[in-house]
């Protein structure tokens, strides 16, 4: 959400375009460098005649394009500019031949996306001369500096102005400048002149993160004080929002305000409704869920002036189960629902695996939650990012790495590939490193919206687990959960196969919660057999689930599938060839009822996007699922079991690496965590949620 202030009636337009295909032509362009038509604009004439009254009129000059191409992108140009202006006129009465007035001056910057390439090295100035002709060198608002800087061009007079690079809103200028016109001068008239002059610096070093960036501004002249006008969007859902402003610092009185959304319903101006004294909103509904619209402001003031304020931008919702069911219903049914509703991907992140997903579904009707948590912004896909490995980089004992979630034993150091000016931290975590990527803006999270409340307070963490999806057993559908994140002692206990628990090791890439470090192991005999191992027949199914009370009245006794799968069918091959063997018709038909699981191997991988899925679990060159850990949602950055056993060696079962790889291990390995897994009851109701973890479903 994004509050912007936003005025007056003159607009000057500076937009970057893409330069994707430019960079393809000239290759050895490195250097930013940017054009302008420049030019002060036709005056206009004013012809005001004299009168009983005084007459103040103001005028302004032509709108600025900046625009990037294959002809002026090069090293070393000069710095681009565009120039405009805006000018009083004050014309005496007849009476006396004399006028005082007075007006305001302003620069009001609408839009503007452009950030600091490197350092906080200025990169559009704005210069201004004033009406005696003279440089303006200060600003009312002291935290906008006049600087100076050299340019790529070679030119040694430095260029000198305000820096503007990341600023928004309306600039006050000048306030209560006195125009006169003394009796028998200049025919009774007088006339003042403010130039205006915006400069994109082109400096010696490569700007293509500006590429693509919107400069949208406008000078201004009043003679009352111009309001301020705070425009915001609340209430966003997928198919709505409600814009909200607020106007004040104003001595005149609102005639009305209008809103209007590109690519809605209609373009139309839809008055907004005067809520309170100086607050205005308007809900547009029948919106495209997981779309950004631009939001235009008008203000009407007395005497009919129109005053066209900042395009502001806001991105709807995706869709929700929440969508689905608004009113409750069925917790499959509603899944399913909101699968058939909007079956659009991006909206849902829900594949249906009826085999004709050519990258190779389960092919077992079900419905499953894929993708990965996180994702790139906007803001760092202009920056012309692709991946959350190119913002996040890690350094392993001075080595870089190849991917962020490398494994990284000794020393790891994670850095932000973007100039974030004086603040280029360390980070010693890949939890720590990644919440200041969202803070920033460049990652978002939520992305997969399956998170649910379960076991009690919905506040407390542990009580979060996740849908991995719907499954059709028998005639019915049963939702399918598992622990959002690894289970600790206070509900797996210190008894059945505990190996060890204790402080966590501060070098890692888990991006959990929990503080100490539970440890299990599969089966602490050296067998792999699941009805005889401890962690299934006393930590999950007598100690666990005594934990949950009566909730676990609502969890379905489920018949597991444990005959297991050899290694080279399990974690080198892709999720289908998997899916076969584990769940499918070459399975191993070895059964085990119980309330409590851990999940299968291809509820992992069938986790990640869809293009992942022929990647192997496992393979030496490293080209395995470990590059699918950003587009999974199942990963935490920690080492935990499967439930299903290696047929390989009687004594290994397969399991999820640290960096997101699978491979099988001894099951007395006493390093992995345990995530519990079960099956819901197929009449298990939705009550509400949307499915965040600050919003989790809520059951009933």
């Amino acid at each position: 959400m994004e509050e912007l202030r936003v005025n007056s009636k003159l607009q000057n337009k500076f937009t970057v375009l893409a330069l994707v295909a430019l960079l393809l032509i000239v290759v050895s362009a490195t250097y930013a460098y940017f054009s302008a038509q420049k030019g002060m604009g036709a005056t206009a004439d004013i012809d005001v005649q004299a009168g009983t009254t005084d007459s103040l009129v103001f005028t302004k000059g032509t709108d600025i394009n900046i625009s990037a191409n294959a002809e002026n992108f090069k090293q070393s140009g000069e710095s681009p500019s565009g120039e405009t202006n805006v000018t009083a006129h004050l014309v005496a009465n007849n009476t006396t031949n004399e006028a005082t007035e007075t007006y305001n001056v302003y620069f009001n910057i609408m839009q503007n996306e452009f950030v600091y390439t490197k350092d906080a090295n200025p990169e559009l100035i704005l210069q201004i001369i004033n009406s005696d002709g003279s440089e303006v060198t200060e600003l009312p608002d002291k935290t906008i500096k006049y600087v100076t800087v050299n340019d790529a061009s070679g030119v040694e007079t430095p260029i000198k102005g305000f820096d503007i690079t990341t600023t928004n809103g309306l600039i006050t200028i000048k306030t209560n400048q006195e125009i006169k016109v003394e009796a028998g001068e200049n025919d009774n008239k007088d006339d003042q002149e403010w130039q205006f002059k915006i400069i994109f610096i082109n400096h010696n070093y490569d700007q293509q993160v500006n590429t693509g960036k919107v400069f949208q501004a406008q000078a201004v002249m009043s003679r009352n004080p111009l309001p301020t006008v705070d425009v915001k969007t609340i209430n966003v859902t997928s198919d709505s929002m409600k814009v909200l402003a607020t106007i004040s610092n104003y001595e005149k009185s609102i005639e009305k305000v209008e809103f209007q959304i590109d690519d809605a319903v209609d373009n139309d101006w839809h008055q907004a409704n005067n809520d309170t004294t100086n607050v205005y909103s308007y809900t547009f509904s029948s919106l495209t869920s997981n779309k950004k619209y631009n939001v235009k402001t008008k203000v009407t003031y007395e005497n009919s002036e129109e005053l066209l304020n900042v395009i502001t931008e806001s991105t709807t919702a995706k869709k929700t189960i929440a969508d689905a069911c608004p009113r409750g219903g069925n917790l499959a049914d509603c899944l399913i629902s909101l699968y058939n509703k909007n079956s659009i991907y991006e909206d849902t992140k829900l594949y249906y695996h009826n085999g004709t997903i050519t990258e190779g579904d389960a092919n077992d009707l079900s419905y499953r939650y894929t993708g990965g948590d996180y994702e790139l912004t906007q803001r760092a896909k202009d920056a012309q990012y692709n991946t959350i490995n190119d913002i996040i980089k890690l350094n392993c004992n001075g080595t870089p790495s190849t991917n962020s979630n490398d494994y990284c034993a000794t020393n790891p150091k994670y850095t932000l590939s973007y100039n974030r000016g004086d603040l280029q931290d360390t980070f010693t975590t890949l939890k720590s490193v990644l919440n200041r990527a969202i803070a920033d803006g460049y990652i978002s999270d939520n992305n997969i919206k399956n998170f649910v409340c379960f076991g009690g307070d919905c506040t407390n963490v542990e009580n979060l687990y996740r849908i991995i999806g719907a499954f059709k057993i028998g005639n019915e559908y049963q939702i399918k959960l598992v622990k959002a994140d690894e289970a600790g002692t206070d509900l797996l206990g210190e008894d059945g196969d505990y190996a060890s628990s204790g402080t966590r090791d501060p070098y890692n890439t888990y991006l959990g919660n929990h503080n100490e470090w539970p440890r299990y192991t599969w089966d602490k005999t050296g067998q792999n057999v699941w009805s005889n191992s401890a962690l299934n027949t006393q930590n999950l199914n007598v100690t666990y689930l005594g934990k949950l009370g009566t909730w676990a009245n609502m969890i379905a006794e489920t018949s597991w599938q444990v005959g297991g799968m050899t290694y080279p069918l399990g974690h080198e091959q892709g999720a289908r060839t998997a899916y076969e063997n584990e769940l499918g018709d070459s399975k191993t038909p070895l059964t085990h009822s119980a309330k409590i699981g851990l999940m299968y191997v291809t509820d992992y991988y069938y986790g990640a996007t869809k293009n992942r899925w022929s990647l192997p679990g496992y393979v030496s060159t490293l080209q395995d699922y470990r590059l699918a850990a950003w587009d999974n949602w199942t990963w935490i950055g920690d080492d935990f079991w499967f439930i299903t056993p290696s047929t390989s060696a009687p004594t290994h079962a397969f399991l999820a690496f640290t960096d997101g790889n699978v491979y099988t291990d001894l099951t007395t390995n006493a390093h992995n965590a345990a995530r519990p897994s079960f099956y819901l009851n197929s009449n298990v109701m939705y009550v509400r949620g949307e499915g965040t973890s600050s919003n989790p479903i809520i059951l009933g």
